[in-house]
């Protein structure tokens, strides 16, 4: 084998090596230390591991300003955010809706 084949390799090797430890993902997420957050969640709520983040499954009829004044946030879920955009008597305008993407 030719030295200039051998420094191909060598080359096309490192290629690789760093292609594919560049694609490794290394996400580390932290949990959540603060205050406990009481969510109201249009849809099916997600499972989470933080003891301290509550999800409460609420429906349309239950999204009046007196009862959505007790949750911090309030989530729709995908499969409901076609009728929540659909019907004209839903009043956000004093809360703050989240895209839930799962």
């Amino acid at each position: 084998m030719s030295k200039y084949k051998i420094i191909n390799y060598c080359f096309i090797l490192l290629v690789l090596v760093f292609a594919l430890t560049a694609c490794k993902q290394n996400s580390v997420f932290k949990s959540y230390e603060g205050k406990t957050l009481d969510i109201a969640m249009v849809g099916e709520p997600p499972e989470v591991k933080e003891e301290q983040v509550i999800f409460t499954e609420i429906s349309f009829d239950e999204m009046t300003l007196e009862d959505l004044t007790s949750y911090d946030a309030v989530f729709i879920s995908e499969n409901n955010l076609s009728k929540a955009a659909a019907d004209p008597l839903l009043s956000f305008n004093h809360s703050i809706l989240l895209y839930w993407n799962e």
